[in-house]
């Protein structure tokens, strides 16, 4: 029964952020007139658990929970300058920051204390993660994927306690992507931010290679994450 509740919070607060994040960028998208082709919730590999069209969207829920992603229609979004680009780039973080502050204010019945509460989250968050990349980082010990997200929730049903982790993990959401990884926001955001600067566009080729390394990386990322929670099943 443990598991069970465990697992109903996790893939609740797991939806929640994903479509919050990616509601970012449709919403910004939108504002901007691009089209916006496909709006994922979860990856939908070889089939999704649903899927409809609502005029030029389709809409989908897969059934592989890593992540969603909005397909913004490419003539549209290349037709728009590099500053509204970039706004609809970095729409998803803001909505994962923006729902982490609206959780915690709520909690604390402050608005003044919830700001606070979440720039020491986000302070504490930054430094455990420029703590992997030290020489003194244990990856294979520190380094946690599905199984180990799931964990952190409660055995009992918990509102509060609910709430607190789900504005934690928006958190942790909103700065994993802004990372300047190609494949991620912040990566994405470093070419338009590139481009408002010198006003020229980065090689379409470089940007290619740059994207293919990025989701590489991540994939490799996501397979030692997920690795470690299996080895520690075991073990």
């Amino acid at each position: 029964m443990i598991i069970v509740i465990k697992t109903i919070q996790f893939f609740l607060c797991l939806s929640l952020l994903v479509l919050i994040h990616e509601l970012g960028h449709f919403i910004a998208a939108r504002a901007f007139r691009m089209r916006v082709d496909k709006f994922n919730i979860f990856f939908d590999p070889w089939f999704a658990i649903l899927k409809f069209r609502r005029r030029e969207t389709q809409y989908s829920i897969g059934w592989l929970p890593i992540g969603g992603y909005v397909k913004l229609n490419e003539d549209t979004f290349s037709a728009r300058p590099a500053w509204q680009r970039l706004i609809v780039m970095l729409s998803g973080v803001a909505m994962n920051f923006v729902l982490s502050l609206t959780i915690i204010c709520a909690l604390t019945q402050s608005i003044g204390g919830g700001i606070r509460a979440t720039g020491r989250m986000i302070s504490l968050y930054w430094q455990g993660l420029k703590h992997l990349v030290t020489p003194e980082a244990n990856v294979s010990e520190e380094l946690g994927g599905l199984i180990s997200i799931g964990s952190i929730f409660p055995a009992a049903w918990d509102w509060p306690q609910f709430w607190f982790i789900t504005a934690l993990l928006s958190i942790a959401l909103g700065i994993m992507n802004l990372l300047p990884i190609p494949g991620l926001d912040g990566g994405q955001s470093l070419f338009a931010l590139y481009e408002v600067i010198t006003r020229r566009k980065p090689s379409p080729n470089f940007v290619a290679v740059a994207t293919y390394v990025g989701f590489v990386f991540i994939i490799g990322l996501m397979i030692v994450a997920n690795g470690n929670d299996i080895y520690r099943l075991f073990t």
